[in-house]
């Protein structure tokens, strides 16, 4: 299939494209055909079968196995959210952080990445805020200087909202394992739209939405925690949490 044939074949999917020139992708992307389809016969099985679990359950060990393969993630690796905000809250709830720990993060990133973070003031943590300028790579270098015994957590976001940098989130990786350093990401205006290889970037929790890159409506967010993490503390548990849960 040629190159015209293959993207006329793609701008189908979208009607979008016979009614107006679309530019507010990274606020939230117009929805396939496909993608009305599936939901419509989502709909049908629970409207004319009282819903089949069994058959949804298994369609989600395939999602987990498909988002797993997108991150060069383990599916083990994979859960799935409402959004990116809940993904951050439930990291920042994880991370065994203590009164006088330091968490490090961008002046002017995410808001919903700074309150998840903040909110732990409650508990006598900090959130240090490190200036960037809009037309500069945030790098290891820039958080390095402000490293100290406190530090337990980096979080930042890995192409940002408002200028659109893509920080060097491999290099921060590197720091963070060397100086044993949660690296936490906000991979909503990235995933989908660049490479995203959390084994490559490093990180240790990844958290997106679907609604922008993946082109999946709001509400379903996926959150990568790294295999190994066991001191991380779940936000809340619930029977599809555990390993082996009961039969009964």
């Amino acid at each position: 299939m040629s190159a015209t044939l293959e993207l006329d074949s793609i701008r189908q999917e979208f009607p979008v494209t016979k009614r107006m020139l679309y530019l507010d992708s990274a606020h939230q992307t117009p929805m396939a055909t496909c993608v009305r389809q599936a939901l419509a016969e989502f709909l049908a099985e629970g409207n004319e079968m009282a819903g089949p679990k069994p058959v949804w359950m298994r369609r989600v060990e395939r999602a987990r196995e498909d988002v797993a393969a997108l991150l060069n993630a383990s599916p083990s690796e994979i859960a799935f959210t409402k959004n990116t905000s809940e993904g951050l809250n439930i990291a920042a709830n994880a991370v065994p952080l203590a009164s006088g720990d330091t968490v490090l993060m961008l002046e002017g990133d995410h808001p919903n990445n700074a309150y998840a973070w903040l909110n732990l003031k409650r508990k006598g943590v900090e959130v240090r805020f490190v200036n960037v300028a809009d037309d500069e790579i945030a790098t290891a270098e820039t958080f390095e200087r402000f490293i100290d015994a406190t530090t337990k957590v980096i979080s930042l976001s890995h192409v940002t909202f408002h200028a659109g940098q893509r920080h060097d989130i491999a290099s921060i990786g590197r720091l963070c394992a060397q100086k044993g350093i949660y690296l936490v990401v906000d991979a909503m205006q990235s995933v989908g739209v660049v490479p995203v290889d959390v084994k490559k970037l490093g990180v240790s929790v990844l958290a997106a939405g679907c609604h922008k890159g993946l082109l999946v409506p709001q509400g379903l967010g996926i959150l990568y925690l790294k295999a190994g993490l066991d001191e991380l503390q779940p936000a809340y548990l619930a029977m599809s949490s555990l390993a082996n849960p009961p039969e009964d």
